[in-house]
């Protein structure tokens, strides 16, 4: 069966592997490290994979806007992936080189603690989270985006 991992078919151990196997392209293995420290849940990992898979088939408007800007390098030359899957959390979109993770909120993320331990979760394993309400997407585009890249240039600065 393609994608089982059980007793017979454990799970890869190459540090380059993702949480569900998947080799990823050459250059996109530093900041990775996070995934061999995470505990794994077998049917957790192939439920978050299923719907983040389905996330990204179906985004929401926003969210669908924010990739228009994002997706292929078009910000900065910056590469970004869209609904990955980190730990147990499925994030909007993440830059792995920089650790930026990028999130639209549309109403149902107003003052919810459960995104405050989610972001608090994100940070100890070395991420910085931006969140941009889907009103600020849509109209101050280029804010949007100039806080992206900066925050890009600011980590970069720290190291």
């Amino acid at each position: 069966m393609r994608g089982f991992t059980g007793p017979d078919h454990p799970r890869p151990t190459d540090p380059s592997s993702g949480p569900a196997g998947h080799l990823l392209p050459q250059g996109e293995k530093e900041g990775l490290a996070i995934f061999a420290s995470v505990p794994h849940n077998l049917y957790m990992d192939d439920w978050l994979q299923s719907h983040a898979k389905q996330m990204r088939r179906e985004p929401v408007h926003y969210e669908r806007r924010l990739w228009g800007l994002l997706r292929d390098r078009r910000l900065a030359g910056l590469k970004f992936r869209r609904q990955m899957v980190i730990g147990r959390y499925i994030v909007d979109f993440v830059c792995l080189r920089h650790r930026l993770i990028v999130e639209a909120d549309g109403p149902q993320h107003d003052d919810r603690i459960e995104d405050a331990e989610r972001d608090a979760w994100l940070r100890e394993q070395g991420f910085r989270v931006l969140r941009f309400a889907n009103g600020m997407i849509g109209n101050q585009r280029e804010e949007v985006l100039s806080a992206i890249v900066a925050a890009t240039e600011e980590r970069l600065t720290r190291d």
